[in-house]
């Protein structure tokens, strides 16, 4: 999804449950993942989520959140009445009941998506979603690999990873942004007497 489109779709998932889709988009977890996860594998002092149910070993993970993710899950606990269960689920529908994946996506997100005008898209867009803001921000392919929890660095460029109009476009300059460099360090190299 595009940025304009993630925006739509938390603003059309409600208040109940934005904090549940925000936590998808923030972290790029799997449905098994987030909907088991307990309130002792979120930590608001460090900012932090522990995956434990996992797909495969590279899947146990902790991953770091930003304070607005952070503040959000925090907001849900306090909104749900589940603050301090430590074994209680991380997140649950308003009433404090387990999320169900079929009722969760056809009483929540097929909603949210079709409020927000968004067609064709599925739970599973979130987690691709999250990858393709992570390489679209340039962060590196193996951390992109980590957060996603996968085994091989070819699953998360395979499919994961999609590329953007803007990462095409910056390509694009390769050569001259590369041989910038040695122009930059010429004309210091000139003006100072000095290799830059």
């Amino acid at each position: 999804m595009t940025p304009v489109e993630t925006a739509a779709l938390l603003d059309a998932a409600g208040e109940d449950y934005a904090p549940i889709i925000h936590a998808f988009l923030a972290t790029g977890c799997r449905w098994g993942e987030l909907a088991s996860m307990v309130v002792g594998d979120f930590d608001p002092k460090n900012g932090t989520l522990r995956v434990s149910s996992r797909k495969t070993d590279a899947g146990q993970r902790t991953i770091h959140l930003d304070p607005e993710t952070t503040t959000a899950i925090s907001k849900h606990l306090l909104a749900t009445g589940r603050r301090g269960l430590a074994e209680g689920p991380l997140f649950t529908s308003p009433a404090g009941y387990p999320l169900h994946y079929a009722n969760f996506r056809r009483r929540v997100l097929t909603p949210a998506f079709e409020r927000a005008g968004l067609e064709g898209f599925t739970l599973h867009s979130l987690r691709r979603t999250h990858a393709t803001m992570l390489v679209a921000g340039g962060h590196n392919a193996k951390v992109v690999q980590s957060r996603m929890g996968h085994c091989s660095i070819q699953t998360t460029l395979n499919y994961y990873a999609d590329a953007t109009e803007e990462d095409s476009l910056s390509a694009s300059t390769a050569l001259a942004d590369y041989l910038q460099g040695a122009d930059d360090a010429r004309i210091d190299h000139e003006g100072t007497g000095q290799r830059a």
